[in-house]
């Protein structure tokens, strides 16, 4: 570069102490302050910046020696402007001020002449000094000075401006992109609202007639699920009222499985069920085809909805925002199905009570006529042969008619507490050599004359079947009242029941006659009543809510 002497010029030495990391703005800055150095055959010129946002500075030399005067020279220019009270004039260094800051070199200070100039915009402040051969008149280097400090912030202003607007223009296009994603997340939630309306209207158009499997078809087809089952867990224990035909024959649920967990806790669970090395639940074994499962909770029950592909957290919210809308639908066709099974309930005692009273009338009739007949008919031929044996066929006939109507009286308590007809059948139990015992820790009190009505004739069936088909030596009878619930437990070491002979006494096959009405009444009061054998023992199982 050309120092625009008349004589062969030096190259020119650039150095940058800039602090700003604007890129295009320091080579601007270097580029004026060497162009400001050609203009007037100098020998340096330091530009030294300050805006709001960064501060640096760039100098143009021809020769290396004047590198290490470009601090102090500009340490010089600061003092001298400090006593300045304008932010934009320009004034003269003469050669002792030049000379003090060169190390004492004089005679190179006598070489040079010296202008320093300050301004001002805005948040831009600019400090030029330019350095020249001695000779180069005072105003014309500081007329220099002043365009160079001039055309700096003119550079500083222009840089501000591209900057400003490449911030905006960036900003413009991050909104335009976020503007974009916010339509996007907008049109999926508004096709996911969609998607939850139809299928919501779709269950509330279900007819009763197997809605429960046509509710599990519908959530099912809301994502890649390929396996359902709905359960109800109204009453223990957890019941499958419905499943799809992909899972086969459904065993009974664990108590404490993933589903009653689901139930408990009131809130949805991912379980990765092909995943595990062995299964920790019924649920577990039953989707272990299937890499993972979802369980969410109904008010009183829960769906369980399997997968081949990957449950994502998208679906599972997608499945827990439709069980939360649909829960009170669901919650009434359960009620809807228990108010029904209790309706054929009372319309099977109903045609079973009209049955036992029919048909205990014709026995009646038939032991009268079979038996009382001919005992009448022998009483009036005695009365006119002997008059003695008349009366003792008429007391004989006084003996049977009074067992009929002993055998017609339905078991009672009478004016007996619950605890004491308790001991008494248990001594009628000791007197054909059968060891039995009450565990019954409660007051009698605690219950409803009603309950212990209900819980005498528990008990009292229970012996009488021990007695004629059981061959037991130990029974054990135990009663507690807890939370309003009566429960009766009554274990036998007999030689047990079938589970034809056991469905028959509950109720669930025709047959029986005792026990079957028993269980009957016992559900119809909203109880349950089981009879099951556990290991070498035959137990009865009667659960009676408080009256």
């Amino acid at each position: 570069m050309s120092t625009g002497s008349d004589r062969d010029s030096p190259p020119i030495h650039h150095n940058d102490h800039d602090r700003d990391d604007t890129a295009p703005l320091r080579p601007a800055l270097q580029a004026l302050a060497a162009q400001t150095v050609a203009a007037c055959g100098g020998v340096a010129c330091v530009i030294a910046w300050q805006t709001a946002v960064a501060t640096g500075m760039v100098h143009t030399t021809v020769d290396s020696r004047w590198d290490a005067a470009v601090a102090p020279i500009l340490a010089l220019a600061e003092r001298r402007f400090g006593r300045a009270k304008s932010l934009s004039q320009s004034f003269h260094l003469d050669a002792g001020e030049l000379g003090a800051h060169l190390n004492g070199d004089r005679g190179t200070a006598s070489l040079v002449e010296g202008a320093a100039s300050r301004g001002s915009d805005g948040d831009a402040t600019v400090t030029i000094i330019v350095l020249a051969p001695r000779g180069r008149p005072a105003l014309e280097l500081q007329a220099l000075a002043q365009l160079a400090n001039e055309a700096a912030r003119t550079t500083i202003a222009n840089h501000a401006i591209a900057a400003s607007l490449d911030f905006w223009r960036t900003r413009a296009a991050l909104n335009a992109e976020r503007m974009a994603e916010a339509g996007n997340l907008h049109t999926a939630a508004a096709a996911e609202q969609a998607l939850i309306e139809s299928t919501v209207t779709a269950c509330l158009k279900l007819q009763p007639r197997n809605r429960f499997m046509r509710l599990g078809t519908i959530l099912a087809g809301v994502g890649p699920f390929d396996a359902w089952l709905i359960a109800n867990a109204a009453h223990e224990p957890i019941t499958i009222v419905a499943a799809s035909a992909a899972l086969g024959p459904t065993p009974q649920l664990d108590p404490a499985g993933t589903l009653a967990d689901t139930i408990r806790r009131g809130a949805i669970v991912l379980r990765k069920a092909g995943a595990t090395t062995s299964a920790t639940c019924a649920e577990d074994r039953l989707f272990v085809r299937y890499p993972s499962y979802v369980c969410a909770p109904f008010t009183s029950g829960a769906i369980v909805l399997a997968a081949h592909a990957e449950i994502g957290r998208a679906l599972m919210d997608r499945v827990g925002t439709l069980t939360r809308r649909l829960s009170p639908m669901i919650e009434k066709w359960f009620l809807q199905d228990q108010l029904d099974n209790l309706q054929r309930l009372v319309r099977t005692l109903g045609v079973r009570l009209f049955t036992a009273i029919d048909g205990e009338r014709r026995r009646i009739a038939r032991d009268l006529h079979d038996h009382q007949a001919q005992l009448l008919a022998a009483a009036r031929i005695a009365l006119e042969a002997d008059p003695a044996e008349a009366r003792a066929i008429l007391k004989q006939l006084d003996e049977v008619l009074r067992r009929h109507v002993r055998a017609l009286r339905p078991a009672t308590l009478g004016r007996a507490s619950l605890r004491v007809a308790l001991r008494h059948e248990i001594r009628r139990l000791s007197t054909v050599g059968i060891k039995a015992r009450l565990l019954y820790p409660a007051p009698t009190k605690a219950l409803s004359r009603p309950v212990q009505q209900l819980c005498y004739q528990v008990v009292g069936e229970a012996f009488s079947n021990v007695l004629r088909h059981a061959d037991a030596t130990e029974v054990t009878v135990a009663l507690e009242n807890r939370d309003g619930l009566a429960r009766i437990v009554i274990d036998d070491n007999g030689k047990g029941i079938s589970t034809a002979k056991a469905k028959a006494a509950t109720g669930e096959s025709p047959g029986g006659v005792g026990l079957i009405g028993l269980a009957e009444r016992v559900e119809l009061l909203g109880g349950k009543f089981r009879l099951e054998r556990v290991d070498a023992i035959t137990r009865l199982t009667a659960e009676i809510p408080e009256l």
